[in-house]
């Protein structure tokens, strides 16, 4: 029974050793993690050094902390050179530092050429603000280290704004200008001044914006000035564009001179000359007219444009497909020649050649090798000399019955 006992208490004590044992395991590991958190006092920073567009400084763990913890360096375009607001983040870059790793870390983070602020806190990118506005959020006490000022070349205060102009000359003599503002560097809003003939206009242009300007024809030279603009000076120019254009071709029976008028210039006159005549005639906007000639040897036509501003233009005549002349047909006037029958001809032939016309008509045919058999002043010497001998043959017979005239072998 006193063993039990003994057991029993003994059996307590243990559990009361191991309990505490526990106890001071888990306190340990609680501080022990606590330890790892870093706060901005367990940092050091190296000052802010700007170059090549660049914003650069390294953080290090001060000896003797024991912890870990991101850090991260940011950048902003900053309405000024000191602190101010709204800003708006431009560059960031977030590395781990801890005793049992990395204790000291470079940042090189972009950085723009104009008022800015830089700032390099405990956190990482979730913990970016990507804008400071009046009573917004704030790095506080997790800040390590800031710089407020110019990063421009010179280091004088500059303005976070990108303006650029651009213009396009129309043809009717109307200039519009684009004036923007949407470059990496445009922060904020900003004034372009605009001076044209008697007029001055103000154009505010927002942050990641363009406006456009007309100006009306004839208003001469136009100024455009902005901060951190190069002063320009715009002369309108008609554009190549808006250029009158001619084409003339001859056809063996008319030259036709073609005019076209492009778009936005308005209805234009011209006078159209081709050798030695002038015709005038309206070409309207954005169309073509033709002009017709009589055929002529000249190869130039002018286009005059009386008082406009396109200057005269010499048109070089294209030589078109003229229709070829038609081959003439001579008519033969030699009456058809009849020839005798030949020695060779059969009696049907015969027969047939005495009661019919036709037939005393030599036809033309084609001899063996393709060319027509001889016709013409030789087949009438043959019909001359067969009429002869029967004119001889007639007169001796008429003789022979009125003289018995006897023939003898």
């Amino acid at each position: 029974m006193k063993k039990a006992r003994f057991l029993r208490a003994a059996l307590v004590l243990v559990s009361a050793v191991l309990g505490a044992g526990t106890v001071a395991t888990t306190s340990t590991a609680a501080f022990a993690d606590e330890a790892t958190v870093c706060t901005s006092a367990d940092f050091e920073a190296t000052d802010f050094v700007f170059q090549n567009g660049l914003a650069e400084t390294t953080a290090t763990l001060k000896a003797g902390s024991n912890c870990q913890a991101e850090v991260t360096l940011v950048t902003y375009l900053a309405p000024k050179p000191n602190f101010d607001v709204p800003q708006y983040l431009f560059g960031s870059q977030t590395e781990l530092i801890s005793r049992s790793g990395n204790t000291s870390k470079g940042f090189s983070v972009k950085v723009p050429a104009c008022n800015t602020q830089a700032d390099l806190f405990v956190g990482g990118q979730n913990d970016v603000i990507n804008e400071l506005v009046k009573d917004g959020k704030r790095y506080g006490t997790t800040k390590i280290a800031f710089w407020n000022g110019s990063a421009d070349k010179d280091g004088s205060a500059s303005s976070c704004v990108q303006p650029a102009v651009q213009y396009t000359a129309a043809c009717d003599g109307v200039t519009t200008l684009n004036l923007s503002n949407n470059g990496v560097l445009s922060g904020y809003g900003v004034d372009f001044t605009v001076k044209y003939g008697s007029e001055t206009k103000v154009v505010t242009v927002a942050k990641g914006a363009s406006e456009d300007l007309t100006v009306p024809a004839g208003s001469g030279p136009i100024t455009v000035t902005a901060d951190k603009l190069q002063p320009t000076t715009i002369n309108w120019a008609l554009p190549a564009a808006c250029e009158p254009a001619a084409t003339a071709v001859n056809d063996c029976k008319v030259t036709t001179v073609t005019v076209t008028n492009p778009e936005g210039n308005g209805d234009v006159p011209a006078k159209v000359t081709y050798n030695g005549e002038t015709k005038t005639v309206t070409v309207p906007t954005g169309k073509s007219v033709d002009v017709t000639f009589d055929s002529a040897k000249a190869t130039t036509a002018t286009v005059e444009f009386p008082e406009s501003k396109f200057e005269q233009l010499t048109v070089e005549v294209v030589l078109g497909e003229c229709a070829e002349p038609q081959p003439s047909t001579s008519a033969s006037t030699s009456p058809p020649v009849s020839l005798p029958p030949t020695a060779a001809t059969s009696p049907s032939a015969s027969a047939s050649t005495s009661t019919s016309p036709a037939a005393a008509t030599p036809s033309a045919s084609k001899t063996p090798g393709g060319e027509l058999a001889l016709t013409g002043a030789a087949g009438g010497s043959i019909a001359g000399g067969a009429v002869l001998l029967l004119i001889v043959g007639a007169g001796l017979f008429f003789m022979a019955r009125r003289r018995k005239v006897n023939f003898k072998a």
